[in-house]
């Protein structure tokens, strides 16, 4: 955690503002932020739940205190390069593209490492191609999650959302309703360092029919709330669910 706190605080981007919200937190996160946020000049803002929110709603609790046209989640296995805001700053204000994200250095539960580039969303202007590829799992997209999008989408495309299996893999219905509002750039240079716990939130996730039914369901919301046409909605939807066939069990 004061890793990633370290990471956020020598960003080379002048204006920013980080929010972090404590969820009740039983070990000593609340004092490591105290101590790393103290200063005349620093740039964090702290709040601390008063009852346990979860994952997925104190999120949403952090971006509901979001007043810039940009945005970004760092999770607490994120190490963000001191360039990382400008440099996908300055690739937004070039375009209209709704995020940027870089490339993600990956270190695994098992010590081993990996460079990842996910180029599926990159410059995709159409936006049923941008959803397809997401819906059919094609690459991991979860990178894009790693970038920096514009709060004009997230009014439209709304927080994160739990499921019927609870917070699995909720940023994923979430990055699908941020590609439907707009393309994305991809920024090509290492950004963001991510180091793979085993005590991580996702690392006690079940990925069975259950869990990815249930994210089907919540893609179906995605698109639904979208402002996409009729017809584009309509094409998506029998993607959807045409793929989540293949996560129903076959009958006993």
């Amino acid at each position: 955690l004061e890793s990633t706190l370290q990471s956020l605080e020598s960003q080379t981007w002048p204006n920013l503002r980080i929010l972090v919200a404590d969820d009740c937190s039983s070990d000593n996160s609340w004092d490591i932020l105290q101590r790393v946020s103290t200063g005349q000049n620093s740039r964090f803002q702290l709040f601390r739940q008063k009852h346990r929110l979860g994952w997925v709603d104190n999120t949403n609790f952090l971006l509901r205190h979001i007043d810039s046209d940009f945005f970004f989640l760092c999770y607490h296995d994120d190490i963000l390069e001191s360039n990382y805001v400008e440099a996908l700053i300055m690739a937004l204000r070039k375009s209209e593209a709704v995020g940027a994200y870089g490339d993600v250095h990956l270190t695994k539960l098992d010590g081993t490492e990996e460079q990842i580039r996910y180029d599926n969303l990159a410059g995709i202007t159409n936006p049923v191609t941008r959803a397809t590829s997401i819906i059919n799992r094609e690459g991991k997209a979860w990178v894009t999650n790693r970038g920096i999008f514009r709060t004009s989408a997230l009014k439209v495309v709304g927080g994160l959302r739990k499921n019927l299996e609870g917070e699995y893999s909720a940023a994923y219905p979430w990055i699908l309703g941020m590609a439907l509002e707009g393309q994305f750039l991809r920024v090509p240079e290492v950004l963001c360092r991510k180091i793979k716990y085993a005590n991580g939130v996702s690392s006690h996730w079940m990925n069975g029919h259950r869990q990815n039914f249930a994210m089907t369901i919540d893609m179906i919301e995605s698109i639904w709330r979208s402002s996409l046409s009729t017809q584009q909605q309509d094409t998506l939807l029998r993607a959807v669910l045409g793929k989540a066939g293949s996560f129903v069990p076959p009958a006993k």
